[in-house]
């Protein structure tokens, strides 16, 4: 507690039931209620399935080496039991052509000495055979400063002694209360202690100096990652001339019914019917294909999932323009189902056309970097291949 001020701690935090009121009406009551619940509860959830799916009790030293820890680990970070219950403490969902955190491991690690060396290190560290710190500093030097994944591993591993993190969202959350604490590129063992130290003070402000009830070590690590968040949140909705989250369904619900007409009208079907259709839709009413859209657009947040480029919505009185959101589907061929639905731009959504999302992607990454693409993209630019 040496390294908080309490006074600049309590206004902080007045600050944040302000940005409470001024996102949903409502002000801060617990951690397991409001907007600090739906926003962060995920997270032991997460933990959870992905104890399930390592299954390292199970493990023999026979495995290391196989390959078969490797694909498990992908497995617990690769979590998207629905959109409410996904795991976005990694960054393994491909986004606007970048990398995945899963996708650079199995590329990386697919074969040799190098997937042994993790496997061990991963074996040891769930089996207990080496202290977590040697570990964690033998994985930098394995696979580099990914401080996201090594985290979430340490989560998983145990939740009362280790957290996940998100640096540059940290970072921020640190210099608002005074702590002289940064963890951007500096993933070693002696940082992510420095880290987990700032966050259980935290934790002892939010219980001595606020009042909070049962704070857990996760609700502190929550506290911070809404107080960077939550007033981004709030800036978004203010450009999109939103007042309150109810005002992103109302967007939504335009959006969905321009689909509804369409596939109705397709389909010789009375509106009211559409959404019944599961084969068309898969969802159970309407309203449940308007929570979809509403999901969708938090979770890409606000941007378009084919450029990275920040979405308008719909509204009345705004005049119809190329960056206004969309509903497009992966596979033009496939339905409007929640597997294969996302927000666009329209004017990508209309480039695209009938094109797989991979293909326009390239051509969408082209277009940034110019003829820098062309070896990562032969086929473009009219390489001969036999």
């Amino acid at each position: 507690m040496e390294s908080l001020d309490k006074s600049r701690f309590i206004r902080i935090f007045d600050k944040f039931n302000d940005d409470l009121r001024a996102y949903n009406g409502s002000q801060f009551v617990s951690f397991t209620t409001g907007v600090p619940a739906t926003w962060e509860s995920y997270k032991p959830i997460i933990r959870s399935i992905a104890l399930e799916r390592l299954g390292a009790d199970k493990w023999t030293t026979n495995d290391i080496g196989s390959g078969r820890i490797l694909a498990a680990v992908i497995r617990a970070i690769e979590i998207k039991e629905s959109q409410d219950v996904r795991n976005n403490l990694v960054p393994w969902e491909p986004r606007h052509n970048q990398p995945s955190e899963t996708g650079r491991l199995r590329d990386e690690l697919g074969n040799g000495p190098a997937r042994q060396r993790f496997e061990r290190h991963v074996f040891d560290l769930f089996r207990e055979r080496r202290e977590p710190a040697d570990i964690l500093d033998e994985l930098v030097d394995l696979i580099g400063r990914r401080y996201s994944l090594i985290a979430y591993l340490y989560y998983v591993l145990d939740d009362s002694r280790f957290l996940p993190i998100g640096t540059t969202t940290f970072d921020k959350a640190f210099e608002q209360l005074g702590f002289d604490v940064r963890t951007t590129g500096r993933c070693s063992w002696s940082n992510y202690q420095e880290f987990i130290a700032a966050v259980h003070c935290v934790q002892a402000g939010l219980t001595k100096w606020v009042g909070v009830k049962d704070v857990r070590l996760i609700d502190a690590h929550s506290y911070l990652w809404l107080l960077v968040r939550l007033p981004q949140k709030i800036a978004q909705m203010r450009q999109q001339g939103l007042q309150r989250p109810g005002d992103l369904k109302t967007a939504m619900i335009g959006l969905a019914q321009g689909v509804i007409n369409r596939v109705g009208n397709a389909n010789g079907q009375l509106l009211e019917r559409v959404v019944k259709n599961k084969e068309l839709f898969g969802f159970s009413s309407t309203e449940a294909f308007y929570d979809f859209l509403c999901r969708a657009w938090e979770e890409q947040d606000g941007r378009c999932a084919l450029t990275g480029l920040p979405m308008l919505l719909p509204q009345k009185r705004r005049p119809v323009t190329e960056l206004v959101a969309s509903i497009d589907r992966k596979d033009s061929a496939g339905h409007y189902s929640p597997d294969n639905i996302q927000l666009t731009c329209w004017f990508a959504n209309r480039w695209k056309g009938t094109q797989a999302d991979h293909d326009f992607g390239a051509l969408i990454d082209i277009l940034r970097r110019g003829e820098e693409a062309q070896r990562d993209y032969p086929q473009h630019f009219g390489a001969i291949t036999e």
